[in-house]
C-alpha cells in the first residue's frame, strides 16, 4: 500500500482532478455556447469534398456507436473552413484522411464503470489488484465515485447491456474487503457502462489541407493515466492557440500537430506498457524503458510540461 500526493502542476495545484462526465460535458457545452458556437447533435459526417478555399460536409444522422448513420439524401450539405474531427476511435474523418492505415488494436482487456455512493473514506483514488483484474476507486464529489474495472475479455466481446451489472459482479468475486462490499451493493438496476481497451497512436500529422483529426481519432490508449480525455482538451486548446497566431493555416495546423504529438504519444506509449504490466503480457524493449518511472514519475513528466 502506498499514500502517492499529486505533483505540482506547471498550470496550478491540484495538477489533475476527477470529474463526473455528465457533470464536466455541461460545464464545457456551456463554455462553448457563452463563446458563440452551435451545436448540433444528433449528426454525423458522411462525406467531405476539399478544395483549396474550405472543405463541403455532407452530414447524416447518427444512429448509435454500433450502427450506421442514416443518410438524408445529401440535404444537408455544411461548408467550412476548417474540419476537426474529435469523433472517437472508429473516426469517419481519420479514414478519409488515412483510409485504414490507422485501425484500432484490441488488448484483449475491457473497462468496466459504475457510478456508486462514495463511502466516507474514499477521499483519493484508491487501486487494487487481484490476479490479472484491477479495481479503481475515484471520488468525483462529496457524495459520488465510480469503480472502473479493467479485466481480461478474450476476443474483445460484446454482451448485452442488461447483463452489465451482473457480468461486473462476477469479475470483482476475487476482491474482498472494501471493494468486496461494493461490489454486493451493485444492482442490476445500476447503470453500469462496457468498454473494449484497444489502442491506436497515429505518428504521422493529423491534419491534410483543411481537414484535421484530434482526440481518440488520432491517439487511443488503455486507461491506466487516467489522461483520454485530458488528451482530447488539450488538443482542442492548443489548437485554438495555434489557430489564433497570425500565420497560415497549414503553418498553424503544422505547429498544433508538432507541439502536441509527443506528449499524445508518450501518454498512449506509457498507458499500454502499464497494461502489459499489470497483466504479465509480454513486455518490449520500449515498455521496458518507460516503467522505469513508474505511474508516479508519468504523472510528475506530464504535470511539469506545457502542453
Amino acid at each position: 500500500m502506498a499514500a502517492i500526493s499529486p505533483p505540482a502542476g506547471l498550470y496550478g495545484t491540484p495538477s489533475n482532478n476527477a470529474i463526473s462526465r455528465p457533470l464536466y460535458n455541461g460545464i464545457l457545452r456551456e463554455a462553448a455556447e457563452r463563446a458563440g458556437a452551435r451545436i448540433r447533435t444528433g449528426a454525423t459526417v458522411w462525406e467531405l469534398t476539399e478544395d483549396d478555399a474550405g472543405v463541403e460536409v455532407e452530414l447524416a444522422t447518427w444512429t448509435g456507436k454500433r450502427t450506421a448513420p442514416r443518410r438524408d439524401g445529401g440535404a444537408d450539405r455544411r461548408r467550412y473552413d476548417l474540419v476537426v474531427g474529435f469523433d472517437g476511435v472508429r473516426s469517419r474523418i481519420r479514414e478519409h484522411l488515412f483510409g485504414d492505415r490507422y485501425v484500432p488494436a484490441p488488448t484483449g482487456f475491457a473497462v468496466w464503470r459504475v457510478v456508486m455512493p462514495r463511502p466516507a473514506d474514499v477521499t483519493h483514488i484508491v487501486m487494487a489488484m487481484s490476479g490479472a483484474v484491477k479495481a479503481v476507486l475515484t471520488p468525483t464529489s462529496r457524495t459520488e465515485m465510480y469503480i472502473a474495472l479493467v479485466s481480461p475479455e478474450p476476443g474483445n466481446p460484446r454482451y448485452e447491456r442488461a447483463d452489465f451489472a451482473r457480468l461486473v459482479r462476477e469479475r470483482m468475486t476475487s476482491f474482498s474487503g472494501l471493494i468486496g462490499q461494493l461490489r454486493d451493493g451493485i444492482t442490476d438496476e445500476q447503470y453500469v457502462s462496457y468498454a473494449p481497451l484497444e489502442s491506436l497512436m497515429v505518428r504521422e500529422p493529423w491534419f491534410r489541407g483543411r481537414v484535421a483529426i484530434a482526440g481518440d481519432a488520432a491517439h487511443t490508449s488503455p486507461p491506466h493515466l487516467a489522461q483520454g480525455a485530458a488528451m482530447a482538451v488539450e488538443d482542442a486548446v492548443v489548437l485554438a492557440a495555434s489557430l489564433g497566431e497570425d500565420t497560415s493555416l497549414p503553418d498553424a495546423l503544422d505547429a498544433w500537430y508538432l507541439r502536441r504529438r509527443d506528449r499524445a504519444a508518450f501518454v498512449a506509449d506509457m498507458s499500454l506498457a502499464l497494461l502489459r504490466q499489470e497483466t504479465g503480457s509480454e513486455l518490449t524493449p520500449a515498455d521496458l524503458e518507460l516503467l522505469q518511472m513508474g505511474i508516479p514519475g508519468a504523472q510528475a513528466r506530464l504535470a511539469a510540461q506545457s502542453y
